[in-house]
């Protein structure tokens, strides 16, 4: 299927690593231009090798962090200058710290605040007047299914993803009539760096083992199934789809809505 994105401008944010790297690819493979940002700079470099052994395109990339939002308007307006306006925006970021109501403190509600809702907020106004002149763009939040079934022991992030998907059902009522679809993608347990630090330890490969028994497909996800929902949402296939948070979790989800 032609999506319809060849050379329009991409931004994914932490695309570095994980599901945001499998996105950058997967946009990058349709021909779109792709800018990426991470905190690492290595971990950047290493990015776009693998990116570019793979399809031949530019990748501009920046050190961010999207915790803070000076860097992230240095970031799009650095991406504007070399690719110009931007067309779709993937909002993604490392998950807050883990812990439950016991072991999390006021500086923790207010860094997961920053990094996991705020930073989506920031970034998506400063692409929306790109879009609305366009009259046409696509906004994706890589999210969790814990906005749908909360995950013990993330209790920041089961909140500010909730907040999330709030905030973009709201800005959906706003900006369809320029044509702009704002949607969230709520992926299941998938094979990233952040999932597998969590279930470190002695006891982890039975806490694996138990996850993986609950699940309907009896699998941990991997990044590129992520990321080809998130290609297809910021496609023009997708254009009558907004304010929607849709999981991809292998049935993992046990609620009918």
């Amino acid at each position: 299927m032609n999506f319809e994105i060849a050379g329009k401008t991409a931004v994914v944010t932490a695309g570095s690593l994980g599901i945001g790297k499998a996105t950058a690819l997967s946009l990058a493979k349709e021909g779109a231009n792709v800018a990426i940002c991470g905190r690492d700079e290595g971990n950047l470099a290493a990015a776009v090798q693998d990116i570019q052994s793979q399809v031949d395109v530019n990748i501009f990339t920046s050190v961010v962090d999207v915790s803070d939002a000076s860097q992230i308007q240095r970031f799009i307006s650095e991406v504007q200058g070399e690719f110009g306006a931007v067309s779709i925006l993937v909002n993604n970021a490392g998950g807050p710290k883990v812990g439950n109501y016991q072991t999390v403190d006021s500086q923790d509600w207010v860094d997961a605040y920053h990094l996991t809702l705020r930073s989506a907020v920031t970034t998506t106004e400063l692409v929306l007047d790109d879009m609305k002149r366009a009259q046409w763009g696509r906004i994706v939040n890589i999210s969790s299914f814990s906005i749908k079934q909360p995950i013990p022991e993330i209790l920041l992030s089961n909140v500010m993803r909730m907040g999330v998907q709030g905030w973009a059902k709201s800005l959906s009522l706003d900006i369809g009539a320029y044509g702009i679809t704002i949607n969230t993608v709520c992926p299941g347990w998938t094979l990233t760096d952040r999932v597998k630090s969590m279930l470190s330890g002695t006891d982890g490969d039975k806490r694996q083992q138990a996850i993986i028994d609950d699940i309907p497909l009896g699998r941990f996800a991997y990044p590129d199934e992520i990321a080809s929902m998130v290609t297809f949402l910021a496609s023009q296939q997708a254009s009558y789809i907004t304010g929607t948070a849709i999981p991809v979790d292998g049935g993992v989800i046990k609620g009918s809505l």
